[in-house]
């Protein structure tokens, strides 16, 4: 409801739609990180191909994405 068009924007990066997500993390929700688990595969295949994210963790449950400044 405070803004629906910023989590329309976070529903489409969570979904893969959104190719180097990195940028616009760090840019509309000023992320540092992101943590995910390991069902959003759609999101961790954009992750891994985007130069803005560095993959720093990874378990069986998660992975966490480092968001170069």
């Amino acid at each position: 409801l405070y803004d629906a068009d910023l989590y329309d924007t976070w529903v489409k990066i969570t979904q893969g739609k959104v190719e180097q997500p990195g940028s616009l993390i760090r840019s509309r929700f000023g992320g540092e990180y992101v943590i995910t688990d390991l069902r959003h595969t759609n999101f961790l295949k954009q992750a891994q191909l985007d130069p803005a994210l560095t993959e720093v963790y990874r378990d069986k449950y998660a992975v966490i994405f480092a968001v170069k400044p």
